[in-house]
């Protein structure tokens, strides 16, 4: 459940607005069974917490379509679960995090490969630039993790050692 407090415009298709979304995209960062509030409805309630229950800072956001980051809150309610997965937005750990390392070593070795065969494969260069920028285009959009820029250099490894 996502809570946002605010002014939604109302026409003949219902509720719409800024708010209505900021609301539909707090509730699409929680998991089932997760209470989630904004900034907004946080600072409407925070002189009226009732026993058992409890607001936590799970802090800053960035959500799906918005400008600025929205700072979210989880209402934990004695009784009910109150640990949940991190939240599903732009600032989640990927499955690649903390893999930086390994995936910079696997994209230099891809770029190195892609070098030494350019050279042998003298009318298929344009192809083997093509492949290697859409490998790399992959690995990056996949791993949604930072790779820094690539040379064309011998890895600090084998090439045959960091791709197997």
């Amino acid at each position: 459940m996502g809570l946002h407090t605010g002014e939604p415009s109302v026409g003949d298709e219902g509720y719409h607005g800024l708010g209505v979304h900021r609301a539909a995209r707090i509730m699409a960062a929680g998991h089932g069974g997760q209470i989630l509030l904004s900034q907004a409805t946080r600072s409407v309630i925070e002189d009226d917490v009732l026993p058992g229950l409890e607001v936590r800072d799970l802090g800053s956001h960035h959500l799906k379509d918005l400008d600025r980051p929205e700072r979210i809150y989880q209402l934990d309610v004695e009784g009910l679960p109150a640990d949940f997965p991190p939240l599903r937005t732009a600032d989640a750990p990927t499955a690649y995090t903390g893999h930086e390392d390994e995936l910079e070593k696997a994209a230099r070795a891809v770029v190195w490969r892609a070098r030494l065969r350019t050279r042998r494969w003298l009318a298929g260069g344009a192809v083997a630039v093509l492949v290697l920028m859409g490998a790399i285009a992959a690995l990056v959009a996949c791993s949604c993790a930072y790779v820094p820029e690539l040379r064309a250099q011998p890895p600090a490894a084998s090439p045959d050692s960091v791709v197997r």
